[in-house]
Order: structure tokens, then sequence, then C-alpha cells
């Protein structure tokens, strides 16, 4: 069970929009696996209470075409901040406290020579202290005729080929690409 609470801000003024919120999700009764140290087995708990807290900021700028540079539309950075305060402690979680406590993310839209490129970059620390950086690029080209659009692309995930764990030391893909042509009409 659990119940939340959150609101936020958002400011928009010409090519710029600025935002902010918060939340707070009180958790009862929360199960999950546990294990003293990592030399021990995961037993299933329950661990009571858990307090989340989370702020959240971002930018956007977007140009004008007569104001781009380097044919940047979009220019995007946030952060994102996570805590958990639990009533009990001497244990490590396998779920529910292992989380992002940071993640900074800066993004950039451009059409550079009729190519949309889109870098995404983040920088992620989880709460027991991992830390590691992704980046991921897409690659498109659109081809327009009567009724219909075609988009070839490209797309890379994970640039720097990043060996990092999400959720219960779930190791995610290293570097992948991707190809394809999107369509509609």
């Amino acid at each position: 069970r659990s119940q939340q609470f959150s609101t936020g801000l958002e400011f928009k003024k010409d090519i710029l929009i600025l935002g902010a919120g918060g939340f707070l999700r009180h958790g009862m009764d929360l199960i999950d696996w546990t294990r003293p140290s990592s030399n021990d087995i995961w037993q299933a708990t329950n661990l009571g209470k858990v307090d989340f807290r989370g702020l959240d900021f971002s930018l956007k700028i977007s140009p004008s075409r007569d104001q781009a540079v380097l044919g940047i539309k979009q220019f995007a950075f946030s952060y994102n901040y996570i805590s958990a305060k639990k009533k009990a402690s001497g244990f490590l979680s396998k779920y529910a406290l292992d989380i992002l406590k940071h993640r900074y993310i800066l993004s950039i839209h451009q059409n550079i020579f009729g190519l949309s490129l889109s870098w995404d970059m983040s920088y992620n620390e989880r709460y027991y202290g991992e830390k590691y950086f992704l980046g991921n690029l897409y690659v498109g080209k659109k081809i327009t005729g009567k009724g219909f659009t075609a988009e070839p692309f490209i797309s890379i995930d994970n640039l720097a080929n990043t060996k990092y764990s999400e959720v219960g030391g779930v190791l995610q893909p290293r570097r992948w690409m991707r190809g394809g042509i999107k369509c509609s009409w």
C-alpha cells in the first residue's frame, strides 16, 4: 500500500521552459527481497514503512530557425533526485530500495544536412552507490512524397558500452544498434 502526493510548476517564456516538481510517497507493508550482507541469501521480507521523496528540475530551450546554432532545435537539461527513508536498517534491498538517487540528463535535438539527430546523455547514481554514464544517438532522414512519409533511421543505445544494472542486479544490454524505416501515410 502507498499514498503519494506530488506537485509541480512550469514557466514558459518565448523559447524557454523551466520546470520544477516534487513528490512524497508513504509506502506501508512493502515486501521485498532482502539480505543482511552480500554474502547471505535473499529472503522475502516485510520492509514496513518506507518514505520516498523526490525532486526534479528541468530546462528546455527551443530556438527558432533563425536563432538556431549548429541546427539545434531543442536543448534540454533535467535533474532528478529520490531519497528513501526506511524505518528499519542493516540489510540490502533487491528491488524496493534499489532506486536512482541522482540522475542528470542532457538532450540535444538538431537538424544538420537534412538529417535529424537526437543525442541523449545521462549520469546516473543508484541508492547503493553504483554510478554510470549512458549516451544514446538517433539519426534519421525524413523523405516525404504524395500522402506518405518515410524515415530511414539508425539508433545506437549505450554509446560508451557501459556495464550497468537497473533493478535487482539485472544487467542491461551493452552497446546496441538498430535501424529501420518508419512509414506513415
